[in-house]
């Protein structure tokens, strides 16, 4: 079962973008989740690195098919949801 912060995360976005499908993860991880979006080119995995981050996650987003990293930092659950909404954009808008 996930943490109150990484629910709160999921269903951020699934508000925002309807839904999630786990990648390389599954509901039984408590403090991380990896997950891509319909319709976007990337996944995404996020941390709370054990429970010791509570305003901020870890996170790391990967293009699809998947190689390096496009994107790593600590951010906050509305930079999430702004980064989000970046990465559903054209690739060569990406950060």
């Amino acid at each position: 079962m996930h943490s109150p912060e990484i629910q709160k995360l999921i269903d951020s976005v699934c508000e925002n973008y309807g839904s999630i499908e786990y990648y390389g993860s599954s509901q039984r991880e408590e403090h991380g989740v990896g997950f891509k979006i319909p319709g976007i080119k990337a996944t995404f995995s996020v941390l709370t690195l054990d429970g010791a981050l509570k305003d901020s996650f870890d996170i790391q987003i990967e293009g699809v098919p998947s190689g390096d990293y496009v994107y790593t930092g600590e951010v906050s659950l509305q930079e999430f949801i702004d980064l989000v909404a970046r990465f559903d954009g054209p690739e060569d808008e990406w950060p």
